[in-house]
């Protein structure tokens, strides 16, 4: 499966990002295991998204928009 980008942690690690479905979902390479997420959550976790496609960095960009609109969530 070819990556469609990378999600960096806070820590800077890199984890290539293998699916990105419809509803947000992104099945994502560990060091161990692949696992699913969103990414909204990988957002609120911190990380960071490079070298991804351009419908990949799109719904990142609009999921990160809409996170800074939520009430109640601070952005420092």
């Amino acid at each position: 499966m070819q990556q469609i980008g990378i999600l960096i942690r806070p820590n800077g690690a890199e984890l290539p990002i293998l699916r990105m479905d419809a509803d947000g979902t992104i099945l994502v390479q560990g060091t161990y295991v692949q696992f699913e997420t969103t990414i909204r959550t990988a957002i609120r976790s911190g990380y960071e998204l490079t070298r991804a496609i351009p419908d990949l960095q799109d719904a990142w960009e609009t999921a990160r928009e809409r996170s800074y609109l939520q009430p109640g969530v601070c952005h420092a």
